[in-house]
């Protein structure tokens, strides 16, 4: 990944200020200690300010000022906690960590970058009809931005443009996923509106082809660390975001949920409130006696090696310039390192369509011959997919050979 993702920590953003009660209560903070926060700093403040002394310096205002209005933002936040069933959580390598969603074709495809020559996107979304592509790349002043373009039959990308300027809010955006109405799209960003480095909005696309002001979707996604592309695949049923709060570092947790139509939020007075927002212990989130089993098979299917493979197998089988290479930290190219995740990506979607279309094919031969049109239709994607996939791995050799 181009861009480092980022660890914000607003203890460790204040060191110039040795404000030793400021950095505790921004700690307290982190734990969802937000009463004590509180009181921590009205003490602090009351007693600094009896004397000149010790009067707070503007600096030190502005950084008491910032902490409580993010205290304030996440009481609001903890009195609509959404409640959701994560079934499944999942400790990965912050790097590529999306090979890890294991999304249905229907949802669409996730890449590291569009596959471009001399590309600096980070990742980049493609949804099933393989018409457009919407992905982050920093620009010149190295702010992350949503980018779109139209993407043509022999796969050329055209009408590369900005989707929004407005959906940074002034800072990074990143991360995106565009539900399968296309309107709907996810995404993170650290900027106005987060509680804390990168968190999840939602904004929509809008009949003049703008689009709505972006929404912060709240807890249990969102929190004072870092949190990353959310997505929702309703062929499986399962939706998936990553962040690095209760993760080591250079390590992030994925969450594996059961989404839901319409939102229903936990009472505000539960005890546990901040725990569920924390997620501290999913199983709490869990329905006593549901079975989670179908759905957890869809999350460790036997297709979805890639986590386990990289700690010490084959991820992949690749020959360039007389070299084998069998895991992305094998290639000396960054670039190539990159683009390789957009084969991997490919791969995928390639066996998926041969699990559906051996599946379609079954049931057509028992007499079910509406599903001609459908049959079709994969088994034109899987052609193309061919075609897709040797100009990726050519493109991965073309980096890897330029180092060598």
């Amino acid at each position: 990944m181009r861009k480092t993702l980022l660890t914000i920590s607003i203890a460790a953003a204040l060191p110039m200020l040795a404000a030793t009660p400021l950095e505790e209560a921004a700690g307290m903070v982190y734990q969802y200690r937000l009463d004590e926060a509180s009181e921590l700093l009205d003490n602090w403040e009351t007693k600094a300010n009896k004397s000149k002394k010790t009067r707070l310096t503007d600096e030190q205002n502005e950084a008491l000022d910032a902490l409580r209005a993010r205290i304030i933002t996440m009481r609001n936040m903890l009195d609509r906690v959404e409640q959701i069933e994560v079934i499944d959580s999942l400790t990965v390598d912050a790097e590529a960590f999306f090979l890890n969603y294991r999304l249905a074709p229907e949802a669409g495809r996730l890449t590291l970058g569009t596959g471009r020559e001399s590309d600096y996107a980070d990742v980049a979304f493609t949804p099933e009809c393989g018409r457009e592509i919407i992905w982050a790349a920093p620009g010149d002043d190295g702010v992350s931005r949503l980018m779109g373009a139209s993407i043509l039959d022999d796969g050329t990308i055209e009408g590369e443009g900005e989707l929004d300027p407005g959906l940074g809010q002034g800072e990074n955006a990143s991360y995106p996923f565009l539900m399968a109405d296309g309107i709907s799209l996810y995404y993170s960003s650290d900027g106005e509106g987060s509680i804390g480095g990168y968190d999840i909005f939602l904004t929509r696309r809008n009949d003049e082809g703008g689009y709505t002001v972006p929404q912060n979707v709240g807890m249990p996604y969102n929190s004072p660390y870092n949190d990353y592309m959310l997505a929702i695949d309703e062929a499986s049923g399962l939706g998936w975001w990553a962040t690095d709060r209760n993760a080591p570092d250079g390590k992030v947790n994925i969450y594996v949920f059961v989404p839901s139509d319409v939102r229903v939020n936990y009472p505000a007075d539960r005890e546990d409130i901040a725990s569920l927002a924390l997620l501290t212990d999913i199983k709490a989130t869990q329905t006593s006696g549901r079975d989670y089993s179908e759905r957890l098979a869809k999350v460790h299917s036997p297709r979805r090696t890639e986590s386990e493979l990289a700690r010490g197998g084959n991820l992949f089988t690749l020959s360039a310039g007389g070299r084998l290479y069998t895991n992305l930290s094998d290639f000396r190219s960054s670039d190539a390192r990159h683009a390789m995740t957009n084969v991997i990506a490919l791969q995928r979607e390639q066996a998926d369509i041969d699990d559906r279309l051996s599946a379609l094919r079954a049931r057509y031969a028992s007499g079910a011959r509406d599903l001609a049109g459908e049959i079709r239709s994969l088994e034109h994607r899987r052609s193309s997919l061919s075609a897709e996939l040797k100009r990726a791995r050519n493109q991965v050799v073309k980096y890897e050979t330029g180092m060598q």
